[in-house]
């Protein structure tokens, strides 16, 4: 529209000050005509040719009536283009003009969404602040069962390697030194090579110390079972399973929380993807709106004005 405007105003004061020095010829012209017309009601055309009076009037007015015929054949002419410009520039602007209240349409629906998202982000980011909370809540919860599980584990091996582990290193000793003083009995535990034939053909002297061996055997089988069943392993293990349940139940609702979150941070890009669309349309809306200035047609019948106003400015100072 700045074009146009320029286009329109520049043409206005061309044809205000053509009109203007029209209006300073029109006193002279109609004196040159009213002297003319006195020397016809009076003169024949014998003395017409030879009045050198006559003759001046007639033609100062003929020169200043062409000189004025020009001025607004020319005004003509540049009324004509101006038309022209007119009549292209509107339809352009027109089409322009759609372009614009669509780009404008568009801009007020992504404004609304942006509006929308922001509230939503308002919200989210609260939301996300309380799934952050709980999030590290149960962080710190698994931590404290890895924990848990772990002094668990160091008071069992503590138990198992202190107390029990003595008791069954002295029941151990104290068989040992009683052992050789014990007498025999007649009972023998089972074992698969007392049934052997190496064995019952053996010598007694060689039976008799098999049996100490196996006996000495059966009793640290026993006591170390004994030892085992004391360790209460199963106990144990019952107990890191249920804080294993905590720990694996805590994970699978961090990771729920983390896709929350995760969701969350999605308003927020979407946000910012709205923000950066939208300063582009307003930009493309910046171009719209002076697009007619830059058509390639309407630049062209411009510059032909523009030529034509300096044509004749040029002529109009010369011929002064």
């Amino acid at each position: 529209m700045r074009l146009f405007q320029e286009i329109k105003t520049n043409c206005n004061n061309f044809i205000y000050k053509v009109r203007e020095e029209n209006s300073i010829y029109m006193p002279k012209l109609s004196l040159y005509e009213n002297i003319a017309s006195s020397y016809n009601l009076v003169l024949n055309e014998k003395q017409k040719a030879i009045s050198t009076n006559y003759n001046n009037a007639s033609s100062n007015f003929n020169a200043i009536k062409t000189k004025i015929e020009e001025k607004e054949r020319i005004v003509f002419e540049l009324n004509h283009i101006i038309r022209n410009f007119e009549e292209l520039y509107s339809k352009k602007d027109s089409e322009n003009q759609l372009k614009v209240l669509e780009k404008k349409a568009f801009i007020r629906i992504k404004e609304k969404e942006l509006e929308d998202t922001i509230r939503i982000c308002k919200a989210r980011e609260i939301e996300k602040k309380e799934l952050i909370k709980k999030k590290d809540e149960l962080v710190n919860e698994s931590e404290k069962a890895n924990l848990e599980m772990q002094n668990r584990f160091d008071a069992y091996i503590s138990k198992a390697c202190g107390r029990n582990i003595e008791e069954f290193k002295n029941r151990i000793s104290s068989f040992s030194e009683q052992y050789p003083k014990i007498e025999m009995d007649q009972h023998s535990p089972e074992f698969e090579y007392l049934t052997t034939e190496e064995y019952l053909n053996s010598t007694t002297e060689y039976k008799t110390q098999v049996k100490k061996l196996y006996h000495f055997a059966d009793f640290l089988l026993r006591e170390a079972k004994n030892y085992i069943e004391k360790l209460n392993f199963s106990e144990v293990q019952k107990e890191f399973f249920k804080i294993q349940e905590r720990i694996k139940t805590n994970n699978m609702k961090i990771v729920e929380l983390e896709d929350k979150i995760e969701k969350s941070d999605s308003i927020l890009i979407r946000r910012a993807e709205i923000q950066k669309e939208l300063e582009s349309q307003k930009n493309d809306l910046e171009e719209l709106i002076n697009l007619t200035d830059y058509d390639e047609e309407i630049i062209s019948i411009s510059n032909e004005i523009k030529d034509f106003l300096n044509k004749h400015q040029s002529a109009n100072i010369q011929t002064s």
